[in-house]
C-alpha cells in the first residue's frame, strides 16, 4: 500500500503567499495598533489553514470523485481571485467582494454604470475584468496541470501528524487571544484576514431601542400640513448654496484655500461641523431634507415625490429657485428626490456637458453669475465637482503642489505610502480650482454691491480620507476624515455671535437659514411660534439658543438605507451597527467602537452606554 502523497506544492504555495501577503499588507495599512501583529499572526494561520484545506479536499477528490476534480481546481482559483479582489475593496472602500457584489445587485443598472464610471476607471477595462474573471476557472486548471510535473510525495502519516498539530496551534491561539483582542479593534482588521471573523471572540454589546423606526418621517410631523399657512414675505436677501463634493475640513486653509479660508474667518464657522453620511446622495438627503439619512432609501416614490421640504418652504415664501449641477445629480436620482419627481421645484436648472470636471464647474458658476441679479427672493444652489476623486483642474503645468500623480487613476496608489502624497497632491490642486470659482463669485457679488444682504452657505457633501485612518478616499469607514467638512454661514450684513465650539451637521443648514428670515419677517408670516415650525425638522438652527447635544453620521450602504452610523457629542464618538442590514424591522443596534474627538479607541462605560440609550430614543422616537 502507497504510504506516500504526491503534492502539487508550487500550485499550493501560490495560494498561501498570495492569501498571506494581501492579507498583512491590508493590515500593516490599516488603522495602528499594538494588536496589529496579533492579526497577522491570525492571517498567516488562516491563510495556511485556507490553502491545508483545499489540498486535502483536491487529494480525495482526486482519489474518490475524479471527475469533479478539475471542477474544483477551477473552482479554487476562483476563490484565490476572491481574495485579491478583497484586498482592493478593502483597502478603499472596507468591503468584501461579497458585500460588494450586494450592493453591486442591488444597483438599477443606470447606477451601475454611472457607478462605474465616477471610479474614474475605464468601462473597457470593466468589461475586460468581466470576461477575464468567466476564464479564471481554465486558467487556474492550466496552471495546475502545468505545475504538476513538479510534485513531491510525502508521507501520510507526516501530512497527518503536521495537519493535526497545526490546528492544535490555531485553535490554542484562538483561546490566547481571545482575551487580549477586544470587540473594537477587531472590527477594524477583521475584513483584512481571509475568513474575515476570528473564533471564540467575545460578544458584542448591544443597545435595545424601543420600538421600530418609523419608515415615514412623513407620518408624525405631517410637513405638508404647515405649507398652506406660510405666505409671500417682504425680506427675501438672494440665497447662495454651494454643495462641494468630496472636502474635507482640515484643507481649507490659507496655503490651499486662501480665499474660501478668508470667508471662513470673516463670517460664521464651527469647530465640530460634520456630514450627516459619507457617502452623497446620504448627505444630500441631510441636507435638502433636513433629517437624518437613514430614510432616503425609503420608498422614495412614495414618500419624497414631491421634494425638498425647506425648498417648498422657500417657494411658498416666494423664493425662486436656481440650480446649476456640475455634479451627479442623476445618481440614484437625486435630482428628482431634492426637487420633485417632474423636477418643477426648481425654476431653473442647468447641467453644463464636458468631459473635464473642472470645466463644468467653470461653466456652472459663470452661469450663476450671469443669473444673478440685484433684485431679492432668488436662491441659487451650485453643485460642485473638481474635487471627486480624480481631482480636476486646469493648467496642469503651472500647479501650485508638486509633485502630483500625473493619472487620475493608479492602482499603485491605493497601496503605496510613496505614492500617497502625490495623490494628495492632486487633491490639493483641485481645491485650490475651486477656491479660485469661490474667489471670482465673492469679487462678482461685492462689484454688484449685493455681497452685505446676501445669505451665503459653503459646504460640502462629505470628506476624504488618504489613510488617516487606514483607509482611502470615502465610503469606507466614519473616520473624523470623511465626516468632517466645511459648514460655513454668512446670515446678511450682521455680526452674529455664536460659540464656535458648538456642535452642528448638514441637517442644521435649512432650519438655519429659515430661522434668519423667520426673525427678519416675524410680523409677514402667518404662523404663530416660530419654535413648532421648525420643530419639522430634525436640523437645529445655529441661531438657536438651546445647544446642540449631538450629532450623528451614517456610512454608505449603496442604494439601501444605511445601516452603520455614529453618534458624536464633542467628546465621545460611539460607533453603532443594525444588527440586522433591514433596520426598519429590528430593535437591537451592535455597538461597534467608541472614540474620542481625536478618533482614537477608549473604554465604553455605563455613563457612555445610558447617554447613547438616551440619544437613541430621540433619533427614531421622538
Amino acid at each position: 500500500m502507497n504510504k506516500n502523497i504526491k503534492i502539487n506544492y508550487i500550485y499550493f504555495s501560490i495560494f498561501f503567499i498570495i492569501m498571506t501577503i494581501t492579507s498583512i499588507l491590508n493590515i500593516l495599512n490599516s488603522e495602528k495598533t499594538i494588536y496589529q501583529l496579533h492579526f497577522v499572526i491570525y492571517a498567516i494561520f488562516q491563510s495556511f489553514l485556507e490553502t491545508l484545506i483545499l489540498f486535502v479536499i483536491s487529494i480525495l477528490l482526486k482519489k474518490y470523485i475524479p471527475k469533479f476534480f478539475s471542477y474544483f481546481i477551477g473552482i479554487s482559483f476562483i476563490l484565490l481571485f476572491i481574495h485579491l479582489i478583497d484586498f482592493f475593496l478593502v483597502k478603499v472602500m472596507d468591503i468584501t467582494f461579497f458585500e460588494g457584489l450586494e450592493l453591486a445587485l442591488n444597483e438599477t443598472i443606470e447606477n451601475f454604470i454611472l457607478m462605474l464610471k465616477l471610479s474614474e476607471i475605464p468601462l473597457y477595462i470593466w468589461l475586460f475584468l468581466a470576461i477575464f474573471f468567466i476564464f479564471i476557472p481554465f486558467l487556474g486548471f492550466l496552471l495546475y496541470k502545468l505545475l504538476n510535473k513538479y510534485s513531491i510525495s510525502i508521507n501520510k502519516k507526516t501530512i497527518s501528524q503536521f495537519s493535526f498539530i497545526f490546528f492544535i496551534l490555531f485553535i490554542f491561539w484562538n483561546i490566547h487571544t481571545k482575551e487580549i483582542v477586544k470587540k473594537d479593534i477587531y472590527q477594524i482588521y477583521k475584513k483584512s484576514l481571509p475568513w474575515k471573523k476570528v473564533l471564540f471572540l467575545e460578544k458584542q454589546k448591544k443597545i435595545k431601542i424601543k420600538s421600530f423606526i418609523k419608515k415615514n418621517i412623513y407620518q408624525k410631523n405631517k410637513f405638508n400640513h404647515f405649507i398652506p399657512n406660510i405666505s409671500s414675505i417682504n425680506y427675501k436677501p438672494n440665497i447662495y448654496l454651494f454643495i462641494i463634493e468630496s472636502l474635507r475640513k482640515d484643507l481649507i486653509n490659507h496655503e490651499t484655500a486662501p480665499h474660501i479660508n478668508s470667508f471662513k474667518k470673516e463670517n460664521i464657522f464651527f469647530e465640530n461641523s460634520f456630514s450627516n453620511s459619507n457617502s452623497t446622495q446620504c448627505s444630500w438627503f441631510s441636507i435638502f431634507y433636513s433629517n437624518y439619512p437613514f430614510y432616503w432609501a425609503n420608498d422614495r416614490t412614495k414618500y419624497f415625490s414631491n421634494g425638498s421640504l425647506p425648498l417648498k418652504i422657500l417657494k411658498k415664501m416666494g423664493y425662486k429657485i436656481n440650480v446649476y449641477n456640475a455634479s451627479q445629480l442623476q445618481y440614484y436620482k437625486m435630482d428628482e428626490l431634492i426637487f420633485s419627481k417632474n423636477k418643477n421645484l426648481a425654476n431653473f436648472i442647468f447641467s453644463p456637458i464636458s468631459h473635464r470636471q473642472h470645466e463644468m464647474d467653470k461653466t456652472a458658476l459663470n452661469k450663476m453669475l450671469q443669473n444673478i441679479e440685484s433684485d431679492q427672493g432668488n436662491i441659487h444652489i451650485i453643485f460642485l465637482d473638481s474635487t471627486h476623486f480624480g481631482y480636476d483642474w486646469p493648467n496642469h503645468s503651472n500647479s501650485k503642489f508638486t509633485p502630483y500623480l500625473k493619472q487620475k487613476f493608479n492602482f499603485y496608489a491605493n497601496i503605496s505610502k510613496k505614492k500617497l502624497p502625490l495623490l494628495k497632491n492632486r487633491y490639493k490642486n483641485s481645491i485650490l480650482f475651486i477656491d479660485s470659482l469661490f474667489k471670482k463669485f465673492i469679487k462678482f457679488l461685492k462689484q454688484k454691491k449685493i455681497y452685505d444682504d446676501s445669505i451665503i452657505i459653503f459646504t460640502s457633501d462629505h470628506g476624504e480620507e488618504f489613510l488617516d485612518r487606514g483607509k482611502l478616499l470615502h465610503a469606507s469607514h466614519l473616520s473624523n476624515a470623511q465626516t468632517k467638512i466645511p459648514i460655513y454661514y454668512k446670515l446678511g450684513k450682521e455680526k452674529i455671535d455664536i460659540d464656535k465650539k458648538n456642535l452642528t451637521s448638514q441637517i442644521d443648514i435649512f432650519p438655519s437659514i429659515l430661522d434668519y428670515l423667520i426673525s427678519k419677517n416675524s410680523k409677514n408670516l402667518l404662523f404663530k411660534e416660530k419654535q413648532s415650525f421648525l420643530k419639522m425638522f430634525k436640523g437645529k438652527s445655529i441661531l438657536s439658543k438651546k445647544k446642540k447635544d449631538f450629532i450623528l453620521s451614517t456610512r454608505y450602504n449603496g442604494s439601501s438605507a444605511p445601516f452603520q452610523f455614529f453618534i458624536y457629542d464633542g467628546k465621545d464618538k460611539i460607533t453603532l451597527e443594525f444588527a440586522k442590514k433591514n433596520i426598519f424591522k429590528i430593535k437591537k443596534i451592535n455597538i461597534i467602537s467608541v472614540r474620542d474627538e481625536k478618533d482614537k479607541i477608549i473604554p465604553i462605560n455605563d455613563l457612555i452606554l445610558e447617554k447613547t440609550q438616551q440619544r437613541l430614543y430621540k433619533i427614531f422616537n421622538k
